[in-house]
């Protein structure tokens, strides 16, 4: 099943796949620069990975209350409004890999209760503030890439996560590099 948008003179073709309590709205690479709002409104599932948005405004997904994973990679998203996710509690699963975004503004994680897998790059969220680090406690999964570029992983590890993931490609992993992390039942490199 297929939902088309127009945009300009052509249209943009997201497919909708439906399961048991999964309702999938798939708009990845159609070169977008906006979040589409023809998916239905109970959509669980939202992948817009491989599109241009550039950055994330404020409530731009209020309309997808209903969401458990959201991928936004690989979108060109520079910056994201604190409010973004405003409205997203039932979100499990975000995917924020492969953004030029450099830092965070304020506490985007707030809204997200329910937060428990992240994918994202271990820069990015070494920059989360300190004192919001109370917002990513749920999370029980951290996907990252890149790894620390100074050698030590980012003190935010060591107030949350279960397992950790990490592409690391360091040449030296010295004494002090996982001093971050508590007690782990898994670390994987």
């Amino acid at each position: 099943m297929g939902m088309y948008q127009a945009v300009g003179f052509y249209f943009i073709h997201c497919d909708i796949t439906i399961r048991v309590k999964e309702l999938r709205c798939d708009c990845s690479s159609r070169n977008v620069t906006f979040i589409p709002t023809e998916c239905p409104s109970n959509t669980t599932d939202l992948l817009l990975m491989k599109n241009n948005f550039n950055s994330l405004g404020k409530k731009i997904f209020t309309r997808y209350t209903q969401l458990r994973y959201l991928d936004i990679s690989s979108c060109n998203i520079s910056a994201i409004d604190k409010s973004a996710f405003e409205k997203l509690t039932l979100l499990t699963e975000l995917n924020l890999f492969d953004n030029p975004m450099k830092t965070f503004q304020g506490n985007i994680f707030a809204p997200l209760d329910d937060l428990q897998v992240l994918h994202i790059s271990h820069d990015l969220l070494s920059t989360y503030p300190r004192e919001a680090w109370s917002d990513v406690l749920n999370l029980t999964k951290v996907f990252t890439y890149g790894g620390p570029s100074n050698g030590l992983f980012a003190e935010i590890f060591s107030v949350i996560l279960l397992y950790f993931h990490c592409d690391y490609e360091g040449y030296v992993i010295h004494n002090y590099t996982f001093d971050s992390f508590k007690l782990y039942q898994t670390v994987s490199l």
